[in-house]
């Protein structure tokens, strides 16, 4: 099985287009840029879905993974 992070970052997006206030949508979003190296559009729905519901663990958790990390050089 592939993982195809950019084709389910689009299914991510087209249920936050329906409805932006889900929070494991915008979670499930993050996880996909991460992956794909878009850190920053990753971070951004990471604070977004911890703001829709602040005791979101997981999202907190990959937000301080994320910002512990060092950039990588393009």
């Amino acid at each position: 099985m592939r993982n195809d992070y950019a084709a389910a970052g689009r299914y991510y997006e087209r249920i936050l287009e329906i409805d932006p206030n889900q929070p494991d949508a915008h979670y499930n979003l993050a996880i996909c840029l991460a992956r794909i190296g878009r850190r920053e559009r990753a971070t951004e729905h990471l604070r977004e879905a911890l703001r829709l519901q602040p005791g979101h663990a997981a999202a907190r958790q990959s937000l301080a993974r994320l910002m512990a990390e060092p950039q990588r050089a393009p």
